[in-house]
């Protein structure tokens, strides 16, 4: 509950606080695929990936900067192996190709609810489709969240990790998402 409450915060922030400069506020939900690779320190249980589905929600607002060029910012929230991933876009740069195609790309931080703080970096790449139907799109989104780190002292981590100097765990998160996007 937490988390949603951040998200809607962040996403309460994110429209006050850019209304007056005439952006386009957008929502995005859909559903996407992850894999996490994790780095404990035990070279057996870094070689494994573990891989699942599941909801994205998405929310920011973006205003053209002239031409064919657009800036904005944003926050995403996934679902990831029972837990919940933020994204914060600090910088969604768009594209449009053309009337119907816009590419982009984003970069910021990223923070998973596992009981524990765990934060790293956020970037991604997208392709949107465009059509003129009700201000809906068509998104694929691949993202990528590295480092998210935290110290290890749950009881589910692995107690029998070989390199006693690591004192945390670090994880990245690899995804791609089929999402629906509507443009106010």
């Amino acid at each position: 509950m937490v988390v949603v409450n951040k998200f809607f915060g962040a996403l309460l922030l994110l429209t006050t606080s850019t209304l007056t400069f005439a952006a386009e506020p957008y929502f995005k939900a859909g559903w996407s695929a992850y894999s996490i690779r994790n780095f404990t320190g035990n070279p057996t249980l870094d070689s494994e990936r573990a891989k699942g589905n599941g909801f994205h929600l998405g929310a920011g607002v973006r205003k053209k900067l002239g031409g064919d060029h657009y800036i904005g910012a944003g926050i995403d929230l996934d679902s990831i192996a029972g837990q919940h991933m933020t994204g914060y876009r600090a910088i969604d740069y768009q594209y449009q190709l053309s009337k119907l195609i816009v590419i982009g790309s984003f970069f910021g931080a990223a923070s998973l609810d596992s009981g524990l703080p765990q934060n790293g970096y956020y970037t991604g790449i997208n392709l949107s489709y465009t059509p003129s139907v009700q201000n809906l799109g068509l998104v694929f989104e691949i993202r990528y969240a590295s480092g998210l780190a935290r110290d290890k002292l749950l009881d589910t981590d692995p107690q029998n990790l070989t390199d006693e100097y690591i004192p945390d765990i670090f994880a990245d998160i690899t995804s791609g998402a089929l999402l629906l996007n509507w443009r106010f």
